[in-house]
């Protein structure tokens, strides 16, 4: 296994899944079941990914296509003092909804800068 291919500690059982069956939907309790696993995945694959960066103070990084702003704001604390990023993306309602929720969550919004990009 590669450096960036090694197993994911705490990743889903994925042999204790049953099927729901060919054109079955799941239900609200699966999904939200299903989408918590993928949020744990997804942010052990973020912390590895940014682990191999090596990331440092002063450091400045682009963000492109940035969705609802995760990344860059994860990765903000960790090139303070003296760095930053820039997240961008198209959709004026994602870059939107990214800064209410870092807001919300009292994120410090001056080293990641947000921004709707133009085609």
């Amino acid at each position: 296994m590669g450096e960036m291919q090694r197993p994911i500690d705490g990743g889903p059982d994925w042999d204790s899944m049953e099927p729901l069956g060919r054109g079955a939907m799941p239900s609200r309790e699966q999904m939200t079941a299903c989408m918590g696993t993928l949020a744990t995945v997804f942010a052990d694959l973020r912390e590895q990914a940014l682990a191999e960066l090596h990331l440092r103070p002063g450091a400045h990084l682009l963000d492109a296509g940035c969705g609802a702003g995760e990344l860059a704001l994860a990765v903000a604390p960790r090139v303070q003092p003296g760095g930053g990023v820039v997240g961008v993306d198209l959709n004026a309602d994602t870059i939107n909804s990214a800064e209410r929720g870092a807001q919300a969550h009292g994120s410090e919004m001056s080293p990641a800068m947000l921004v709707v990009g133009h085609r």
